[in-house]
């Protein structure tokens, strides 16, 4: 997931990349990622099974370490997704996540192409304000020092994430009316003939459109 064309701002780190997370946060802001959980633990009406919404996880800021490609290294600013039962902490649960980011990036690039191409023949889908999905990517832990929230052998997804709050675009329908979120939710449905949604629209919006986060 690491191509920009398809509606997804790239990770910094490649797969083979060991990388290290000098520093864990709790970020306050961040609050909001939690209660997709909440609304599935309560049964919340309309709410699917499965893993997006029944595997809860925990969401910290990590500030992470990893090579220039030269001689130095490079710091970014990472929100840090980790499943709140250990023996949920697998490789299979962090890839599942990063398949459901890459479905819905894929939607994104084709809803940005129908954006710009609405606007006429000469608009650049780059430069016309679009969705992005932040590309996470699947990571194994090589060693840790806070066993308490991950420890050695377990795995977690790592989002390239600067920004010290989420908004919630499209959740449960009581939230601001944000249109370019509302558009690409309802061109999701419309593409997949009712049979996809894109669920829990959250992140942050920038000059260049939405950027969304674990959606």
């Amino acid at each position: 997931l690491t191509d920009p064309a398809r509606g997804a701002r790239p990770s910094p780190f490649a797969e083979g990349d060991e990388i290290a997370v000098a520093e864990l946060e709790t970020v306050d802001g961040w609050e909001p990622m939690s209660w997709r959980y909440e609304r599935c633990a309560e049964g919340a009406h309309g709410w699917p099974q499965g893993a997006a919404c029944g595997r809860v996880r925990r969401f910290f800021g990590a500030r992470v370490i990893a090579s220039d490609g030269a001689d130095g290294f490079e710091e970014y600013l990472c929100m840090m997704h980790v499943a709140v039962a250990p023996q949920e902490r697998d490789l299979e649960g962090a890839t599942a996540a990063v398949d459901d980011a890459k479905d819905v990036a894929g939607y994104a690039h084709r809803f940005n192409l129908h954006a710009a191409k609405a606007l006429g023949e000469d608009a650049d889908p780059e430069e016309v304000p679009g969705i992005k999905v932040s590309a996470p990517v699947a990571c194994t832990v090589l060693g840790s020092s806070v066993p308490m929230v991950v420890d050695a052998g377990e795995s977690v997804t790592l989002t390239l994430y600067p920004a010290s709050e989420v908004h919630k675009f499209v959740f449960e329908g009581g939230e601001d009316f944000a249109e370019l979120a509302q558009a690409f939710f309802h061109f999701v449905a419309w593409a997949s003939g009712g049979r996809e949604l894109a669920c829990d629209l959250q992140g942050r919006e920038d000059e260049e459109g939405i950027v969304l986060v674990d959606p």
